[in-house]
């Protein structure tokens, strides 16, 4: 497995007679072949909080913010102190509402809801989100372009940047949606939590374009020509009779 892989490696790595340094390994997911829904228009109820590959283009991205993964509580009546795991992706965490501390004989019990976070104290590792719209090839005619939350954290937060064609690996989560007055409180808004993000080479916006060997001697043999500069001007609107001076500066 590359988890135990991982470990043999850090192990190998602290010399003998020392206590081995804590070290957070991120774990990324890749895929040869797409499974489950094959495009964004086929995520369905289904699919939730299950392994999803979805295909697009990134459009859109947002500010780095840390995100909580242990919250430091402590209780305003007896000073105690403990830490609560949050859940990963958007979800948030519950505060329990009783102090578990025995109390002293003769001593006032902690009220209800006794817990104040503290921030300083508490652990955040770097999340973003993205907006990840469906390929235009998979869009149906006459439609508009469906699209989706991405969540991503720590190394991969300002790795993509829109107009990225991605593949990208992930949990079908759903989130509590922002609720008016009088709504349904059952409506869960969908995204996905990322635990694997590949940038595809084809369609890229920061990928290097690639020639073949024939193409690359067919641009050498026009560069070659004394005249390749009046053609390359030529070709600009040549619909358009005159302004040699206009089409040179463009």
């Amino acid at each position: 497995m590359a988890s135990s892989a991982v470990l043999m490696s850090l192990q190998a790595s602290v010399e003998e007679g020392e206590e081995p340094v804590q070290q957070e390994v991120q774990v990324f997911l890749y895929s040869d072949s797409p499974f489950g829904p094959k495009t964004l228009r086929e995520l369905s109820s289904e699919h939730v909080s299950k392994l999803v590959t979805i295909s697009g283009i990134v459009t859109a991205a947002g500010k780095p913010r840390a995100k909580a993964t242990h919250v430091a509580l402590q209780c305003s009546n007896c000073k105690n102190t403990k830490i609560v795991a949050c859940k990963p992706g958007l979800s948030g965490v519950n505060l329990p509402r009783r102090c578990e501390l025995q109390q002293l004989e003769g001593a006032e019990p902690c009220p209800l809801d006794p817990f104040v976070v503290l921030p300083d104290s508490s652990k955040y590792v770097d999340q973003q989100t993205l907006k990840l719209q469906e390929s235009p090839e998979d869009i149906p005619t006459g439609e508009l372009p469906r699209n989706i939350l991405l969540v991503v954290d720590r190394h991969m937060v300002q790795k993509i940047v829109p107009g990225t064609r991605v593949t990208t690996i992930g949990i079908f989560s759903i989130m509590q949606a922002k609720q008016g007055k009088g709504e349904n409180f059952s409506i869960r808004q969908p995204y996905l939590r990322v635990v694997g993000l590949e940038e595809d080479s084809e369609g890229s916006s920061r990928s290097s374009p690639t020639f073949t060997l024939e193409e690359e001697q067919n641009f050498r043999d026009f560069a070659s020509q004394s005249d390749c500069l009046d053609r390359i001007f030529g070709s600009i609107a040549p619909s358009i009779f005159g302004s040699p001076d206009i089409k040179r500066s463009i």
